[in-house]
């Protein structure tokens, strides 16, 4: 069999990507990359607006990236390329608040102690529907939520830039549209020729309001696909760094020490030049929180289940 083509590589990926098995919503505060590392900025999503991009194939470095060993299956001797990066994320208590770290179990299939910790609290709880509020509170505060990052050209600044946000409120929605539309086009979006696709989306503003009471972008629902007359030039896909290669991976012992707090006793701090948006008011920082769960709120019970098949 001869080599499969960059194109049915990429078409491959966007299909695995969007079938994977959502988590909760994406969270504001993120401690998982360095961002630093990857040389470009962040496409930063106004409170309302429209944006066009071009998403790029972005080169797989190692075995940060969750699905390495694949991709060196399929791609063989040839460089390596995906379309989206997954990863699934807790959020831990710095002391100081709160960031996000990646959960090892559901990113790389690894053992997680957070997971363990979330595990053994249903065991001493009981029957979800059992435990008092606090309980359900505190076990919940252990859940995974899923977010994907993507390499883009804006097409307003021609610059290589990225994209970060949860799948709940940006991925999900548009694999539901390039399902619907893949009936009537062979759409593969980070495929550069010149028959390939822009992007075209609408970000919505958030119900919730910032810190300083100002608006927030919310959840992105409409997107169009629109068809480029030209590839993207190779100046444009040389500039993509390696998204996976800037992750910030702990090892299970830094995730032990971040649960019971000595971690950051010891003196680590969070690094500054991680990503880190601004959080949302105190008083709407709850809010949010039960927004997430009342959207997405993962079945404890088919939770636990999994997990112990696992």
């Amino acid at each position: 069999m001869g080599k499969r083509s960059l194109r049915d590589r990429l078409r491959n990926r966007q299909t695995n990507n969007a079938n994977r098995e959502p988590k909760r919503a994406g969270s504001k505060y993120v401690n998982i990359m360095n961002t630093k590392d990857l040389g470009i900025e962040k496409l930063k999503f106004e409170p309302e607006g429209e944006y066009l991009v071009d998403v790029l194939p972005f080169p797989v470095k190692g075995d940060k990236h969750p699905d390495y060993e694949a991709l060196r299956k399929d791609y063989g001797d040839d460089d390596i390329y995906d379309e989206r990066l997954t990863i699934y994320t807790h959020k831990v208590d710095t002391g100081n608040g709160t960031s996000r770290v990646i959960c090892p179990k559901e990113t790389y299939g690894k053992p997680c102690p957070i997971c363990e910790a979330k595990s053994k609290l249903f065991d001493e709880y009981g029957n979800w529907h059992d435990m008092t509020p606090d309980q359900q509170k505190e076990i919940k505060a252990h859940n995974t939520q899923q977010l994907e990052f993507y390499a883009v050209r804006d097409r307003e600044s021609g610059d290589v830039k990225y994209i970060n946000y949860s799948n709940f409120y940006f991925g999900k929605n548009l694999d539901s549209k390039l399902a619907r539309q893949q009936s009537k086009d062979d759409i593969v979006l980070a495929y550069p020729g010149e028959d390939g696709y822009s992007l075209r989306f609408w970000v919505e503003t958030s119900a919730l309001k910032g810190r300083k009471g100002e608006d927030l972008p919310g959840e992105v629902k409409d997107f169009e696909f629109e068809p480029r007359a030209k590839a993207v030039p190779d100046e444009i896909l040389d500039a993509v760094p390696s998204l996976d290669d800037a992750l910030i991976v702990y090892t299970y012992e830094e995730l032990s020490d971040m649960l019971d707090g000595t971690y950051f006793a010891q003196g680590h701090d969070d690094d500054e030049e991680v990503e880190e948006e601004e959080a949302p008011a105190k008083e709407e920082r709850k809010r949010t929180a039960e927004v997430e769960t009342e959207a997405e709120e993962e079945d404890p019970r088919e939770a636990r289940r999994r997990e112990r098949e696992e």
